[in-house]
């Protein structure tokens, strides 16, 4: 937004008066309430066959016993194959791996349980997880309300004291700061009463994961992290 050209078009109409800029800023702590956990399998070996057969097998076997445990539905999901060739190696060698994404509602319980599943299994999956916030729209409309309220309390503070007062709007900026988030709260969770449909899969899980028992169970209570949602807003206002 090129500010003084906005003030010299204004000056120029002579709609008012005066102008002022003022900024509100409103921030808000967040609890991450969505996971992504993503399990990568990989192998290396003399050839394309024998790496894929290898990856291929350690993921079926490990999806295989996660299905039998009742931690398998449509928030799981396969995400990509990568296959990679050193020529550099006497022989060439070839590194192929696997992805498959878990989205569930953040549950420190099924991140024990898994890295539990890897150990016992002696499995060769490497785990990542990756937090992020559902319900963003309402949150960013709340700060939105709330900086563009302090921008106001600011600029009526300094009219008064200059003798004048707020008589209108002439240009609002806002921005937000940077942080994960799913837009469309509607597409994150997975209803068991909805069907899925071709226009709106299910992306996340939630309720309960049926886990029996657990080695970890002070861990398991911990909730998820936090991040800072942030509005700024700038407003230029006819003041009289």
């Amino acid at each position: 937004m090129d500010w003084e050209m906005e003030e010299r078009r204004m000056l120029e109409n002579r709609d008012y008066t005066g102008r002022l800029r003022t900024e509100g800023r409103a921030v808000k702590e967040c609890k991450y309430d969505l996971m992504e956990i993503t399990l990568t399998f990989e192998a290396k070996e003399r050839t394309t066959a024998a790496a894929l057969k290898a990856i291929t097998e350690r993921c079926e076997s490990f999806l295989a016993q996660m299905k039998a445990e009742g931690i398998f539905g449509d928030y799981v999901s396969y995400e990509r194959d990568d296959i990679n060739k050193n020529v550099k190696i006497v022989g060439a060698e070839v590194t192929a791996s696997r992805k498959i994404q878990i989205r569930y509602e953040f549950d420190v319980k099924l991140i024990n349980h898994l890295l539990e599943m890897i150990r016992k299994s002696k499995a060769e999956v490497e785990l990542n997880t990756r937090c992020w916030l559902s319900k963003d729209e309402e949150i960013q409309n709340e700060l939105i309300k709330k900086a563009v309220l302090s921008a106001r309390k600011r600029a009526e503070l300094i009219a008064e004291a200059a003798g004048q007062k707020i008589v209108g709007v002439a240009n609002i900026e806002i921005r937000n700061n940077d942080y994960d988030l799913f837009e469309g709260e509607n597409d994150c969770y997975y209803d068991e009463d909805e069907q899925a449909t071709p226009k709106r899969k299910p992306l996340f899980g939630r309720g309960v994961v049926p886990i029996d028992g657990s080695s970890t169970p002070i861990t398991d209570l911990l909730k998820g992290p936090s991040t800072k949602m942030s509005v700024t807003a700038t407003v230029l206002w006819k003041i009289s």
